[in-house]
Formats: structure tokens, sequence, C-alpha cells
């Protein structure tokens, strides 16, 4: 069968005397379609001109022809190549009024504009089309600050197909998109970036939305010998914010984070809003050890919580963080003489000459001192405690010996 033209130059082999043909294009022009190109060029003032030659080209198949269906306008008939798949056209008929192109049918079924068919014998491709006649209706969307979604500036006819697509910004993906609420399901080939999505315009407009979430990318930390990461964190997103570096713990000295396996280039100290991508970082060490200064409290120690302190190396400024142990109380006990009923106890520090001053009454045998005259027990201290045994009528039965303790932490 005919399948079209094929245009190029016909050669002549200057030794042999063989002629051959050089295709310009693997273009194949059907009958009566005009080709056009410039006749004649101007170069250094001598006329070329080109001499092309359209020659036939036959195959085994079938041809293809295309019915408007109440349709105007018309369509070349095209070729089916035996044994090939041949690709459907975009319709180029103008629908009747009220009607948009829907599909192409061939032997009653029905295909899309690019579906590859197999053509077996000469067939007529017929128009079908939908009516859209009814009430058209709009179609709303907005812009996101993870993504966006397809924009409508006109209405749409009830009962046409919808096409649209949603893209995510970089370092985003699309979490759902929506049409009035409901979740649309993405068409095969979508990714979480790129999205494609069609609907049925129903008879009321159509809001459409869309949720975008930002990728949790990871980061990797090579030590290289070092004991920790430094509490850096694990994962990020584009949209968090920036990202002071810690320096990594281990014996010798820190010289920071490199995003090369070779430690080459500066190092790097933060990670900047809005970088994306899983990253690795290598630690890099010097040999010096490390000097820690006396430190610092960060948070002061109680008797019922411990307290931290912080360090600063003197070398390369690195920090690190330890626990101080929540202060423990002394604590008194004695042994209840005959007839008492309450006891005072009595305190002071436990230097020469320190005056003794009330501390608390009390009615068992036993006292938690925290406090020596108003202010709390200092860990590392000595102090001198006594006890007095009152009867029920606060007379003086007995006082203890004084005895000393020392503060411990706990």
């Amino acid at each position: 069968m005919f399948l079209g033209y094929e245009a190029g130059e016909v050669t002549k082999d200057a030794v042999t005397g063989e002629r051959g043909f050089d295709r310009v294009s693997d273009t194949l022009y059907p009958a009566g379609y005009v080709y056009r190109f410039s006749p004649e060029t101007v170069k250094e003032g001598v006329i070329e001109k080109y001499i092309l030659t359209f020659r036939p080209v036959y195959k085994e198949g079938s041809a293809v022809s295309f019915d408007a269906n109440g349709g105007t306008g018309t369509m070349n008939p095209g070729a089916a190549v035996k044994g090939e798949t041949w690709t459907l056209p975009v319709c180029a008929f103008t629908a009747p009024d009220g009607m948009v192109f829907e599909a192409w049918e061939i032997d009653g079924k029905k295909y899309i504009e690019g579906d590859e068919v197999e053509i077996t014998a000469n067939t007529t491709a017929k128009a079908v089309y939908a009516d859209v006649s009814g009430k058209a209706h709009s179609i709303t969307s907005a812009d996101y600050a993870g993504g966006a979604i397809g924009a409508f500036d006109e209405p749409v006819f009830e009962g046409a197909t919808v096409d649209f697509d949603a893209r995510a910004n970089r370092g985003y993906a699309i979490a759902r998109v929506m049409m009035n609420g409901a979740e649309l399901e993405p068409r095969q080939g979508s990714t979480q970036e790129d999205g494609s999505y069609e609907f049925t315009m129903p008879t009321h407009d159509v809001v459409l939305s869309a949720e975008f979430k930002p990728i949790a990318y990871s980061i990797a930390y090579e030590l290289n010998g070092g004991a920790g990461n430094g509490g850096n964190p694990a994962t990020y997103t584009v949209a968090s914010g920036d990202i002071k570096l810690v320096a990594a713990t281990g014996d010798t000295c820190f010289d920071g984070w490199y995003d090369n396996a070779s430690l080459k280039g500066e190092p790097i100290a933060m990670l900047e809003k809005g970088s994306y991508g899983d990253i690795a970082l290598y630690a890099k060490w010097n040999p010096t050890a490390r000097a820690w200064d006396s430190g610092k409290v960060a948070k002061a120690t109680t008797y019922t919580a411990a307290g931290s302190k912080t360090f600063i190396c003197t070398v390369c400024g690195a920090t690190k963080t330890e626990a101080i142990p929540k202060l423990v109380p002394v604590k008194l006990t004695w042994k209840k003489p005959a007839g008492a009923a309450k006891y005072v106890v009595y305190g002071a520090k436990g230097t020469k000459g320190a005056k003794m001053k009330k501390l608390a009454t009390v009615k068992g045998a036993s006292k938690k001192a925290a406090k020596v005259a108003g202010a709390k027990l200092k860990p590392g201290t000595r102090y001198k405690f006594y006890v007095k045994a009152l009867d029920a009528k606060g007379k003086t039965l007995c006082s203890s010996a004084v005895v000393s303790a020392k503060t411990k932490r706990g």
C-alpha cells in the first residue's frame, strides 16, 4: 500500500555510476501535500539551486480514513503498516455546537488520541463527541506554600472531562489533591512531586485544593573515629530553620564538618533554611588533645533534681555538658527518751564559734536537715547539730551531744 512520499536528492557515484537516494528527513508526505522551501539562496554572490526528488513509499499494510460524524473539517487518511501499531492522531475536526471531541471509535471500541492500535484491514476511525450543551460551571484553585495546582480561566460544561496537574515546589511532596473536599486519585505515572489528575465536571461549581508536605531528608554523619555527632539532627526538611551544626565528640579537637570524604574545601557550619536533599557530613579531627576549662553551672542542682555544668575546650572551643547530682540533705536520728513528746533541732555551720539556731520542732525521732539558718546546705561543707527533748508541757527533759556531718551530693 502507498504510505506517502519521501523527499531527498538523487545521487550518482562518480566511479561506479551507481545511483542512490539521500533522504532529507524521515517525514512521509501525503498526496496533495504542498512542500514549501526556499528555491534559491545567495552565497557569496553565487545563486545555489536545490533540487529535491519526491518518490512514493509502499509497504504492506492498511489505510485508515476518518469520519467527522457530524463535525466539520477534513483529515488526511493514515497508513498503518502490517505488524506495527499505529498511533491515533489528534482530532482535527470541529465538533458540532454544544459538543466536544471525546474519542475515536473503531469497530465499536473507543480510543483516545495517542492510543496505539493494531490495524489489520482498511479501517475508518469515527469521531465521537460528548454533549456539553448543559450549563457550564466555574473551577477555582489556589497556590500553596508547597506547590500549585492547575488554574482554569473559563467555565467548564457539565459532563466534560477535566484534566489538570499538581506540582510540588522543590523540597515538597504532594500529600493529596481534592475536588470539593473529596480526594482524587493520581493518574498512573504520577510522582510525589508531579501529579496528573482528571474528573468529570459535575452539575455545580468546583473548588480544587491540595496539601503539600515537606520531604524529610536524611543527614548521615561519618565520625572518622569520633565518639558521637554531638546531638545533631538525623533528618531535616526544606521548611526547617537554619540548623547550626554542633561539634562532634571525641578525644581530640574537632576541626569541623565537611561535605566530602576527602575533607577538602571549607567546613560546613550551618545547614541553611531552604536546603534540600539527603546529606552526608564527614568529621575532621586534629591530633591536639582537648583541654577543658573549669566549667560553668548551666542548671543549679536542688534536693529534688540534678543540675548540669558546661565545659569549653580552650583549644578548639568545643563544649560538653556534665550532670551534677542532686543535693542530699543531712539525716539526723536519735533514741526517744522516756516521757518525750517532741524535739527541737538546732544547727549551725561547723566553723568555730558558729552560733546554733533552731531549725525545726518535730514529734518523731528523726529529721532531714536541708537548711541551716535559712540557707540551703552547701555540698562538701561541714555542719553541727544537737537535739533537745521536751515533755508534753514543753519542759526540757534532756539534750543530745553536738554531732557534726559533712554534706555530699547524691
